[in-house]
């Protein structure tokens, strides 16, 4: 049913003489162009359907819509007549040619209202087409203005919607985390290459997949993608299952994503995943300076996945990030990387990585830096791994097993001095250096780099000295022992003990059945020791060396093994001379 009155508007003017009357039929036709002139028409209609059939007959007239559909209570509005044709978008203009005389605007417009454009939030999944069109034309609409917002009121129900593509500039925004998108797959693009800002802010999204790169275009740069108090949810309409592929999935030349204050959970595939093919195409970008805070990814396949990289490296910085129930919390899989391909750096500072089903962090070839809280289920699970070319540094409290390609020397743990863990150690060469196992020791810790000079001289037995320096090409950590004793030791040729120095600068050396023995200083503790090589070798004997703390964690002990063989070497078959140095983590 059509509405329609007419609102008249006279206008006086001037003030009338008193004893002067005018002719009654002087201002008579001046009067009636007036009146016509402010004449305006106002509709009342049902539907945006029914207004498209009744366009406005001069600037003035008004529309005033109820709802988008008949009936159905929302997406009304009032529009205005606008002079000339115009094109359709679904909403906010309405227009039957573009060449009419005149078409109606919707009125009053900050932000893009989906259900202007005809969306349902019913959470009926009949309204999907429905609301994938109206949805789209909505944002279509608001990249016309530019960088505008696509708005999601508060609704009872979810929008069931199929394929989008959200274009530069634009942002979807509900209030608070306002039901939204159900089932939908999200792309960007950017057909020009320009800055994009994309914003994903307020919403609750269910069995939604975001594909933060352009569908059509692997060229197309997108960047400045931000999540803002998103909760994106992988159940059905039901709050159970889960949902197949990755959440938030970033490929080809997307970088700038960040997400902040954001719930991801029950996705089979991963929460985050940034993919990098960087052998068929050298993308300058993927995921270059991405960015997590206060983010939650919980029950997916992998909390946050990476492979390959960008070759202008990639990066990763989160904090306050909480990993927990996935499978694998971080997974990272660089592989056999394109030699153009650069590296992978991850920083996650005062998180929690907790009950992954396999592993906490699995790390093939990147750069990781771990402060926070990593513990193991009893069951097992949460387990660390470090592969080819991969360095992990971890800080905090942790537990579980530790693996590492033992085939690559290449692939190393590094534990900060007051990491306190339970945990599995693989301790061998280059695996951890240092490290505290098993330990809730207080007091200050300190590490250092020792150099040590032995002279053997066969049954005479050999010579020590205590020598400053480090391996070639290594930077000192933290600081080099210096303090103790320099001078050249007497023959050591049995058990009994030798000394140099007093007190803190003491050493002493002594020879059991299981080898050289090594005391530093005065009643020092040792909390670990490891990481020795030897950096000179003139016994004319290709030798390698194992190191360990006795029982009681004052005493190293060195032994000497055939480096082909592997077995034990007296140290009274010698003659020459051998430097090793060695990390040592003093507890006070």
């Amino acid at each position: 049913m059509l509405i329609a009155f007419y609102l008249f508007f006279f206008m006086g003017g001037g003030v009338l003489a008193k004893n002067n009357p005018p002719d009654p039929n002087m201002y008579s036709a001046s009067q009636q162009s007036r009146l016509d002139s402010d004449k305006h028409t106002v509709i009342i209609v049902e539907s945006y359907s029914e207004l498209q059939m009744h366009m406005p007959e001069s600037e003035k007239d008004i529309a005033i819509l109820k709802s988008f559909h008949r009936g159905y209570g929302n997406g009304g509005g009032e529009f205005i007549a606008v002079k000339g044709g115009a094109r359709d978008n679904g909403g906010t203009i309405c227009s039957r040619s573009l060449t009419g005389e005149f078409h109606w605007e919707r009125r009053f417009i900050d932000s893009f209202d989906v259900t202007w454009f005809g969306a349902k939030g019913d959470s009926n999944e009949e309204s999907s087409r429905i609301n994938t069109i109206a949805i789209q034309n909505a944002i279509n609409a608001a990249y016309v203005i530019g960088m505008a917002a696509v708005k999601f009121p508060v609704s009872s129900g979810f929008y069931y919607c199929d394929e989008l593509t959200l274009l530069p500039g634009v942002s979807l925004i509900g209030s608070g985390r306002t039901k939204s998108l159900y089932g939908a797959t999200v792309y960007l693009t950017n057909p020009s290459n320009s800055v994009v800002t994309n914003t994903f802010e307020g919403l609750w999204c269910k069995k939604t997949l975001f594909r933060l790169f352009s569908k059509n275009n692997d060229k197309s740069f997108i960047s400045n993608v931000k999540f803002i108090n998103m909760l994106v949810d992988g159940t059905n309409i039901n709050d159970s299952g889960k949902t197949s592929g990755d959440a938030l999935l970033i490929k080809n030349s997307t970088f700038d994503v960040h997400l902040n204050n954001t719930y991801i959970w029950n996705y089979l595939g991963s929460g985050y995943a940034c993919i990098a093919d960087n052998v068929n195409n050298h993308y300058l970008a993927t995921g270059v300076f991405i960015t997590m805070h206060q983010v939650k990814i919980f029950n997916c396949g992998f909390g946050i996945f990476i492979q390959g990289s960008a070759a202008d490296s990639s990066d990763l910085h989160a904090s306050s990030l909480l990993l927990d129930h996935n499978d694998n919390n971080l997974y990272i899989k660089l592989g056999q990387r394109d030699k153009f391909m650069g590296e992978l750096h991850v920083y996650i500072n005062s998180a929690r990585f907790e009950w992954a089903k396999y592993y906490s962090i699995y790390n093939e070839g990147g750069i990781v830096h771990f402060n926070g809280w990593s513990l193991a289920p009893t069951s097992g699970g949460n387990k660390h791994y470090v592969g080819a070319k991969g360095k992990t540094f971890y800080d905090g409290r942790l537990s579980g097993q530790f693996e590492r390609n033992e085939n690559d020397t290449s692939a190393q743990y590094i534990f900060y001095p007051g990491v306190i863990m339970t945990g599995t150690l693989d301790n061998t060469l280059y695996s951890v250096s240092p490290v505290i196992e098993n330990t809730c020791k207080s007091g200050q810790l300190k590490e250092k780099r020792l150099k040590v000079k032995f002279s053997f001289n066969y049954q005479n037995g050999y010579t020590f000295q205590f020598l400053d320096g480090y391996i070639p090409g290594h930077a000192p950590r933290y600081s080099i022992g210096g303090q103790y004793d320099r001078n050249i030791s007497n023959y050591v040729n049995g058990n009994d003990k030798v000394s140099l120095g007093t007190g803190s600068s003491s050493l002493l050396s002594w020879i059991d059945r299981d080898g050289i023995n090594l005391k530093l200083g005065d009643n020092e503790l040792l909390s670990w020791v490891g990481h020795a090589a030897i950096t000179l070798n003139s016994t004319k004997k290709l030798l390698s060396i194992d190191l360990s703390t006795h029982n009681d964690g004052g005493v190293i002990r060195i032994i000497l093994r055939d480096a082909l063989m592997g077995n034990m070497i007296d140290s009274k078959l010698l003659c020459g001379e051998i430097d090793i140095v060695f990390d040592v983590l003093m507890s006070y």
